[in-house]
């Protein structure tokens, strides 16, 4: 298990502004909560040796590139479980941007960006259909996307934790049972 770090209100401030914008400069986050920007620095390499911050990219509009079509398909496997051997076959299909593992009649979620349906009937038939372990799959395309790719809600992390978050309703204590 991943060792738990601590997330102050100064950790949840840096988050929030990187998530917003990845290259945002360490001094516009120290102006913000009023640390030095070494003090950033230092908090920032906290944070990404810790794993809390994964990665950094940049975000392409698939249809600037030609990736019209944003689809996701259910997958149905063979196996009552999930294996590696499947994830690395989808991870070699350049057209999948997300392979999730979920329970319920499907195995794995996956979406993927496709030039139009002939392309995607062609992902669908000679790459993925090739996957022998796959037995099924059903297939949603995206007509509009109104959100996508939000900051996670830094907010919450104490609140998950048990903490209490600020301005949250106190709740009453129960009336003692009467005998």
């Amino acid at each position: 298990m991943a060792k738990k770090i601590k997330i102050d209100e100064h950790d949840q401030t840096i988050l929030k502004m990187l998530q917003s914008n990845g290259r945002v400069p360490h001094t516009e986050i120290a102006t913000e909560v009023e640390m030095a920007p070494s003090a950033i620095l230092e908090r920032v390499r906290k944070l990404e040796k810790s794993g809390v911050i994964k990665n950094y990219y940049c975000k392409v509009d698939p249809k600037k590139v030609e990736l019209n079509l944003s689809c996701f398909v259910f997958l149905k496997t063979n196996s009552a479980t999930w294996t590696p051997e499947i994830i690395k076959k989808l991870e070699s299909i350049s057209n999948i941007y997300e392979i999730h593992e979920v329970s319920g009649e499907h195995s794995y979620l996956i979406k993927l960006f496709a030039k139009d349906t002939e392309d995607l009937s062609t992902i669908l038939r000679e790459q993925i259909g090739s996957i022998k372990e796959i037995t099924e799959t059903q297939t949603t395309i995206v007509l509009n996307t109104n959100k996508e790719n939000s900051p996670l809600p830094i907010d919450l992390i104490n609140a998950v934790r048990g903490k209490k978050r600020r301005g949250a309703p106190r709740r009453k204590p129960l009336p003692a049972k009467t005998r």
